[in-house]
């Protein structure tokens, strides 16, 4: 049922921090700190026909990544809807309730004794809370949702509202949990990756440039591995290099604006990188420079 895969993690240099890691989690401490593991939302997309399965993580391709699954599921009825993959957002998507999942066990009972491929984008940590915050707190906030603990926009409100949040859901303290949760709880909590990391085929996010061009191979290799035919994944590569979704917020001025204001705040960056630490360690990404 399932298939051991490798990993394809990111290779970084080496790593130069200026405070001591020592000092972000100290031992003893661990209530700093987010854990490696929670039981949170999964969210899978999957195509029987390929024996396949993504696990969407927000913020992270996730609405890119559905779409890309959505065209495997039944791909003459998407072409025939006149559907393209940049236009599937979240609200209107194609394969709504069709190709949706909770678990990995509901997946498996469509072809029970078949190996399935298993596939998952991750984002560096950093990048992807400031796409979160510039998308969810930011944008969304201008067009009337009340979103984000009223925030408006305010990074360092947010920042520590979240960071509670974080630790009181890995303490047991909250059980309850938010828009804001699912769009910002670590990335090591999804996917059942506690259990599975080690059968996924992981994806380094890679916005533009050289890297979306290394995102687009290793995901169209996990696709090959699955048994795509190149005609579709040739289709897919031309509706990917057609541009972004809607969600995309690397080039925005407001979003380089908050990642000035968090890399130069030392307290807003420890309890950032406090809450993703096991994202940082887990997928290979290096801890980001904390100026003294």
């Amino acid at each position: 049922m399932f298939k051991s895969k490798k990993k394809r993690l990111p290779v970084f240099q080496d790593l130069v921090i200026s405070i001591p890691l020592i000092e972000i989690c100290p031992p003893g401490k661990n209530d700093l700190c987010s854990p490696p593991f929670k039981a949170f939302i999964n969210k899978y997309r999957f195509s029987p026909h390929y024996h396949l399965s993504a696990c969407v993580i927000e913020k992270s391709m996730s609405t890119m990544l559905a779409a890309v699954m959505c065209y495997l599921y039944d791909t003459q009825a998407f072409l025939d809807a006149n559907r393209t993959l940049g236009n599937e957002l979240f609200e209107h998507r194609f394969c709504k309730g069709k190709n949706e999942k909770g678990s990995l066990q509901e997946i498996h009972q469509t072809a029970p004794k078949a190996d399935w491929n298993y596939l998952a984008i991750i984002r560096e940590p950093i990048d992807r809370f400031l796409s979160g915050f510039t998308d969810k707190c930011v944008k969304e906030t201008k067009r009337g949702r009340g979103k984000c603990y009223n925030c408006n926009g305010n990074l360092s409100c947010f920042v520590q509202k979240q960071y509670k949040r974080t630790l009181d859901y890995a303490s047991g303290k909250m059980n309850a949990i938010g828009y804001e949760d699912v769009h910002f709880f670590p990335q090591s909590w999804r996917c059942g990756f506690s259990s599975h990391l080690a059968k996924y085929s992981l994806i380094q996010y890679g916005g533009h440039g050289s890297e979306f061009d290394r995102m687009t191979d290793q995901l169209f290799d996990g696709l090959r591995d699955a048994g795509v035919e190149q005609k579709d994944i040739e289709w897919i590569a031309s509706q990917m290099e057609n541009g972004r979704t809607s969600h995309a917020t690397r080039t925005s001025p407001e979003r380089q604006k908050f990642e000035n204001e968090l890399r130069g705040d030392k307290e807003l960056m420890k309890m950032v990188v406090r809450m993703f630490y096991y994202d940082f360690l887990l997928f290979g990404f290096p801890l980001p420079v904390i100026k003294e």
